[in-house]
């Protein structure tokens, strides 16, 4: 390694990761930051270790997470900050810079293996800039690269970064036991032990077996001493599953019996992996629109569009590799797997519909590694254009980090911009309802659980949450009523309450009183109106809509309305009228558009001989 190119290096690596996360440390905890920091009795006592050792991570939830490091670092961060988010936020910044580093010093080593630099030709100081040129990219595009967000500005995300610190480390130390002999025996105890720091991290760290075994494939040639030296690794993994499938079992049932809808059909699994690589890849690229709660439609046959991606660029790429000779073959094939692999347990193969940001953590590096590569080719042949480039992505990525930061700024504002992309998730809506209720936003708290019900009305939680927020609300709504009698928007939103519980009788009076204060209230006249519909008293319903209609003539949906009556009535042409009238003051009004077609299809059937 260029030893006066990395403090240079490693300060360009910190000042990016600041500026790109500098917005996060004020961030709020978010999800199941409750559950696992401020909720969490274990991390209140250095005491309780034996709670984090035994016990899963969320404990008496059959999750089957066993992260007991984890726990301990909430643990320390407790100690020093109590329930200040801002020490959570710091320790997981400076977890990733540390990440961040160990991609560099890592990329400066396998490139120099990978690129057969590490013979006389590699004191040149050509080689060396290039080399370091390399890494210093990795390490910029993986510090910066949104995908990360999910990682850093998520606390509960710190499995990931606690993984990749000891994955990293183990994977250093054991390239550099070979070299300095003096020492090899402690980095190489070292990187054992590192593993099993991982594995105590996050259950995928398991995953560190094959990439010991691809360095040994691609790097070294010794595959007897190579075995030897991964016996103590594939023993310490062998040892952990078997814990973890027994002892170390919290699930509520085998973790082998875990299973949905596609799980039988092998085939529909390679094809969802197929189509998870290609979404992946396309996240790292133009990583816009992150989000949490990510979901996908599994890929059920070949000619799925994502499908047929991958399997043309599978191909293109094994052409060119069998085919063509060039002098870092080794390099790309070297890094395409490092990201298949590390991946691969992590992929819609298992999670079948499942895809998540923070998945992207460690496969990331060995794409970028290939982009460094790529970009330092251009440097040598157009050095502005490169260095243009590299400014550009930098930028853009670093601002796309610093604004996603804000989708974790606090609960509110991580939900609802979840609820804009992941409109399936009833679990998003409901707690960006419960949020509500604490803040006593009553209504907007009765509108998400009404949301959260149209995805899953089997859900009976929800639908007592929302009754318990209605019951409040109407509490609340009386007590204002005893203090202002003469208020009619108060009544009317009290005979909104009663009508969302189907409390008619009582929304009907309320809505009569709030009439009764003010005549040209017209909401209440339309609403008043509703009911009497929907109780089939057709006469009582068309005539508060007519009144309604009268007052403001601009009022689009008693219009409409009206014309809905008529229809029910028979009244086809009349209906036509009404909701022509509709359209005429909301153009926009798309129910009135459909109900005119409908009409008007009627009107032709009934006149056709």
């Amino acid at each position: 390694m260029n030893k006066k190119s990395f403090i240079p290096a490693i300060i360009i690596v910190v000042f990016c990761g600041l500026l790109s996360y500098a917005n996060s440390f004020n961030n709020d905890f978010v999800w199941d930051d409750d559950f696992l920091i401020t909720s969490n009795e274990v991390i209140k006592d250095v005491a309780n270790w034996h709670g984090a050792v035994t016990q899963e991570l969320l404990n008496g939830t059959h999750t089957n997470y066993y992260r007991p490091i984890q726990v301990f670092s909430y643990m320390l961060d407790y100690r020093i900050f109590g329930f200040n988010p801002f020490g959570y936020h710091l320790h997981s910044f400076l977890l990733h810079i540390l990440n961040a580093i160990l991609v560099y010093i890592l990329t400066v080593y396998l490139c120099a293996l990978l690129l057969k630099e590490r013979n006389t030709e590699s004191k040149n100081n050509k080689t060396l800039k290039r080399l370091n040129f390399i890494a210093l990219f990795t390490a910029v595009l993986f510090v910066v690269h949104p995908a990360h967000c999910e990682s850093v500005s998520y606390i509960s995300g710190r499995a990931d970064l606690l993984s990749a610190f000891f994955i990293l480390s183990a994977l250093l130390f054991y390239i550099r036991h070979f070299d300095l002999f003096k020492f090899s025996r402690i980095l190489y105890l070292s990187s054992i032990l590192l593993f099993v720091f991982s594995l105590f991290s996050k259950e995928m760290s398991l995953i560190f077996v094959p990439v010991l075994i691809i360095f040994e494939v691609f790097l070294k040639k010794d595959r007897v001493s190579g075995v030897k030296r991964l016996l103590p690794f594939i023993f310490i993994a062998a040892f952990y599953i078997v814990l973890r499938l027994t002892i170390l079992n919290f699930s509520a049932q085998p973790i082998f019996a875990k299973a949905s809808l596609y799980s039988p059909n092998s085939i529909i699994r390679i094809f969802s992996f197929f189509k998870g690589v290609i979404i992946y890849l396309w996240l790292l690229i133009m990583p816009v629109n992150l989000h949490m709660e990510r979901y996908m439609m599994p890929a059920v046959r070949i000619f799925d569009a994502h499908v047929l991606t991958f399997i043309s660029i599978a191909i293109i790429l094994i052409v060119f590799f069998s085919r063509c000779r060039f002098r870092n073959k080794k390099f790309f094939i070297f890094n395409i797997t490092w990201f298949f692999i590390l991946l691969f347990p992590q992929s819609s193969f298992f999670f079948i519909a499942i895809l998540a940001d923070h998945y992207l953590y460690l496969p990331s590096i060995g794409i970028f590694m290939i982009i460094a590569y790529g970009l330092n080719k251009l440097y040598l042949r157009r050095k502005y254009l490169a260095q243009a480039l590299f400014i550009s992505i930098v930028v853009f990525f670093g601002l796309l980090t610093f604004s996603q930061n804000y989708v974790w700024r606090n609960s509110i504002s991580f939900y609802r911009w979840t609820d804009k992309f992941s409109p399936a998730s009833y679990i998003t809506r409901n707690n960006l309802a419960n949020i509500y209720a604490h803040l006593g936003m009553e209504e907007d708290a009765i509108k998400m659980y009404e949301r959260a019900l149209e995805i899953n009305p089997k859900i009976e939680s929800i639908a007592k949450n929302k009754s318990i927020v209605e019951d409040n609300y109407i509490k609340r709504y009386k007590d204002i009523i005893k203090s202002k009698p003469k208020s009619a928007v108060h009544y009317y939103n009290l005979a909104r309450l009663y009508e969302r519980k189907g409390m008619e009788e009582d929304a009907i009076k309320m809505y009569e009183q709030a009439i009764s204060i003010n005549p040209e209230l017209v909401r209440a006249i339309n609403n008043l109106g509703s009911i009497y519909e929907k109780n089939n008293r057709f006469d009582d319903a068309l005539a508060q809509y007519e009144k309604a209609a009268s007052i403001d003539p601009g009022f689009a949906k008693a219009f409409f309305n009206i014309g809905v009556v008529l229809a029910n009535q028979g009244k086809l042409r009349e209906a036509k009228g009404y909701f022509e009238k509709a359209l005429e003051i909301d153009p926009d009004y798309q129910k009135a558009e459909e109900s005119l077609g409908r009409v008007i299809w009627m009107i032709k059937a009934s006149s056709a001989p």
